[in-house]
């Protein structure tokens, strides 16, 4: 069957109507080259479409090409030639609806109609980047017709598809005009990148039959999260999820930006002619603004008929010794009031009846064929035993319990195809064994991609390089156009890049980006475990000089950088707080890191963090940044909210104490509640601090734990979310009674 798909689009390729201009233009067309590159097009279509779909007798593609022959200068040639570029969307849809028909496709058939979409995109894709650079008239398509007869053409097909095409929507000014004016990212050459086509997208079958039935579900507005930790793979599964989905016309893709998120508000409508789909990486960073425009689509029926929300973070719903933990984005994704209700009413329910999606481990199959992929494109054959003991090896690096991720295997794996020798397995050495092919050798300052070939071993530019890619790396990228804007301590290493001309410009970002369109953004670092890797290595060789740290602390937290600066610190807390070599960005509450007093959201900000810190810490630091938030707390005697994170912070501890320590801070959490006796959030956080003890303790302790919680439940009549904390109490301890009586 591949074969014969293989044949018939090499065929139409290569016999395409070219009439004037047609020897010139075959004489520069490489057949071989062309097979070739269809045949690298089938392999990756292999088992995503075509394996699927059955004998060859299923669809006719022998009219599917005769009718795209026909319509080469009408149908096709609007899919590149139209003004604008939604009309050229729509004309793709368009050509592959008729091309369905043509080929047999009976209405329904989902696989079938997937697979002939697939075809027609393959040829588009190599019409695109192949073809056209073959032939003069590029503009007029294929150089097959006069510019007079296409534009006739042209305007025979978009007045005869008028309806379909040309959607009645004003589209200057518009919510459509603008959703398809954002720039999408293209493929990335970084193997490890997850943009990637590099390698083979294994497994997490599962997780896209969610995701396609999310997708099938009737609601109109829907939402769910893809959660896990870093390096367990969730931007590379919407990657390949939204690859997928070009091919169905239903359906247009968005990722949106942290600034889309912000501009789409201040539409009234959001009219668009299909169904769509948006992706949000690091959801946090907007969950506000798309929890509010969620409140705004579901009160307003200026929308398509269908619009889904992908948001992508580390932390879902979570379990602290039983009790429900909702992370901070997700309570800022919900707001209050209307927000609330109508993004739980929105929340996806095509799955378990609930929103959140945790990334399962890959199976140990999926993780061996990563491997082997990985080993081909680095021109190495691994045997069994190797690839097993990189699992292994990966395994115990990682000390996941819900089993190794799928980039600390590949980072292993590259470690071991490189022959390096290590005297400790662990995820900075292997980082380290990563940066060392970029950077080079610092101690003798040669060698290193960026350093030999991109700088040309000029090694002021090289600095200059390093030093922009920690910001851009810190507070997620830095565009040049903005660079009159930059803050001083930055400005010598900007200029310094930018001196370039325009062409060594964009052939510089881009060799550095390792992407083949340039997009005037020096892009963050990737993947993440990476970025902040080299961001605290960066300052970790610069820590001594005290007045340079305290200049670009003071960037980061200053108005223009503070929530992404602050989301990156985050992914730093979470990754690497405990690394002995990191220690002093985090050690005594972050003091090293606290910004000045009067920065207003980024002081809240550095609170809340010093919440996250905890959770991560061992015990004696996490007492220690407990002392530092209580500080700030009592420095801030009417804010509410830093008591509210104080609050927090001490149930975080409670949970990972001992009984015995855990009564003691349950006291101090007491005292805070009595203090702070009007305050809702308090009483809720002294609550869970109380069914986290009882989980605790054994049976008669328990009880009586629960009957303090009874009391303040019965005190806090109103409050549904303590009454919820006693029940799920009353439920653990009914479990432990049934525990004792089974000894």
């Amino acid at each position: 069957m591949l074969g014969f798909v293989k044949d018939n689009l090499v065929s139409l390729l290569t016999e395409l109507p070219l009439e004037k201009g047609k020897q010139k233009a075959a004489e520069r067309i490489d057949q071989e080259k062309l097979r070739r590159r269809v045949g690298e097009q089938m392999k990756k279509y292999k088992e995503d479409v075509f394996q699927h779909i059955g004998s060859a007798e299923d669809f006719d593609l022998e009219n599917a090409n005769q009718y795209i022959k026909e319509h080469l200068f009408d149908s096709v040639s609007a899919c590149f030639n139209l003004d604008l570029k939604w009309q050229q969307e729509q004309a793709r849809r368009s050509l592959m609806d008729s091309v369905q028909t043509a080929a047999g496709v009976k209405e329904g058939n989902s696989t079938r109609k997937s697979a002939v979409n697939q075809y027609v995109k393959i040829f588009l894709d190599i019409i695109e980047a192949y073809y056209l650079e073959k032939v003069d008239e590029r503009d007029r398509f294929l150089a097959g017709k006069t510019i007079e007869e296409v534009e006739r053409l042209l305007k025979e097909y978009i007045s005869s598809s008028h309806g379909r095409i040309m959607e009645a929507i004003a589209y200057q000014g518009s919510f459509a005009e603008y959703i398809d004016g954002i720039q999408q990212a293209s493929d990335n050459q970084k193997i490890l990148h997850y943009r990637n086509k590099l390698l083979k997208f294994q497994g997490r079958e599962q997780e896209l039959q969610i995701l396609r039935a999310f997708l099938r579900d009737e609601a109109a507005i829907s939402w769910m999260a893809v959660t896990g930790d870093g390096g367990s793979g969730k931007s590379k599964l919407l990657y390949q999820f939204t690859d997928e989905m070009e091919a169905d016309t239903e359906w247009k893709t968005v990722w949106l930006h942290r600034d889309n998120c912000q501009s789409v508000l201040r539409f009234n409508g959001w009219a668009y002619p299909c169904n769509l789909l948006f992706v949000v990486d690091y959801a946090g960073a907007v969950s506000d603004q798309i929890g509010r425009w969620i409140e705004m689509l579901d009160r307003n029926r200026r929308r398509p008929v269908k619009i889904r929300f992908v948001l992508l973070e580390r932390e879902g719903i979570g379990r602290e010794h039983g009790a429900e933990i909702e992370p901070m984005w997700y309570q800022n994704l919900k707001g209050f009031g209307e927000q609330e209700r109508a993004v739980q009413r929105r929340e996806a329910i095509c799955f378990e009846g609930a929103p959140f999606l945790k990334l399962e481990h890959m199976d140990a199959v999926s993780l061996d064929k990563m491997i082997r992929d990985y080993a081909s494109r680095n021109g190495r054959e691994l045997d069994r035993e190797t690839r097993k003991w990189i699992l292994g090896k990966a395994a115990e690096i990682d000390k996941k319990r819900e089993g190794v991720r799928p980039l600390i295997v590949l980072f292993t794996a590259d470690a071991v195809m490189r022959d390096r020798e290590y005297n400790k397995w662990d995820i900075p050495a292997l980082i380290e064994n990563i940066l060392r092919r970029y950077e080079g050798n610092k101690a003798i300052r040669q060698g290193g991609h960026w350093r030999e070939t991109v700088c040309q071993g000029r090694e002021d530019l090289f600095c200059a390089l390093e030093e922009m890619l920690m910001f851009a790396t810190a507070v997620g990228g830095w565009k040049l156009e903005d660079s009159d804007e930059l803050p001083e301590v930055f400005r010598a290493s900007a200029e310094k890049i930018l001196e370039m001309t325009a062409d060594e410009l964009k052939t510089f970002i881009c060799a550095v980006n390792e992407d083949d369109e340039y997009n005037g953004v020096l892009q963050p670092l990737e993947p993440d475990l990476i970025g902040e890797f080299y961001v605290l290595e960066y300052w970790n060789q610069r820590r001594f000089q005290k007045e340079y740290f305290e200049k670009i602390k003071e960037v980061f937290w200053s108005e223009s950088y503070t929530l992404p600066f602050a989301i990156f610190w985050e992914r730093c807390i979470q990754n690497y707080c405990t690394e002995n070599r990191f220690r002093v960005f985090f050690e005594n509450g972050m003091e090293r890191m606290e910004p000045k007093e009067d920065t207003g959201v980024a002081y809240d900000l550095f609170n809340m963090l010093l919440v996250v810190l905890i959770a991560y810490q061992e015990n004696v630091d996490a007492e220690k940044t407990l002392d530092r938030l209580r500080e700030l707390s009592e420095k801030r005697e009417g804010n509410e909210e830093i008591a509210v994170l104080y609050a927090k912070g001490l149930v975080n501890l409670i949970n990972m104490q001992e009984e015995e320590k855990a009564e003691k801070t349950l006291d101090r959490l007491r005292e805070l509640s009595k203090k702070r006796e009007g305050n809702e959030e308090i009483a809720l956080e002294y609550a869970k601090g109380l069914f986290n003890l009882s989980n605790k303790q054994g049976e008669e302790k328990a009880e009586k734990t629960l009957d303090r919680l009874r009391e303040l439940s019965e005190k806090r009549e109103g409050n549904e979310e303590i009454a919820v904390v006693y029940a799920q109490g009353l439920f653990n301890l009914s479990n432990k009674q049934g525990e004792e009586k089974g000894k």
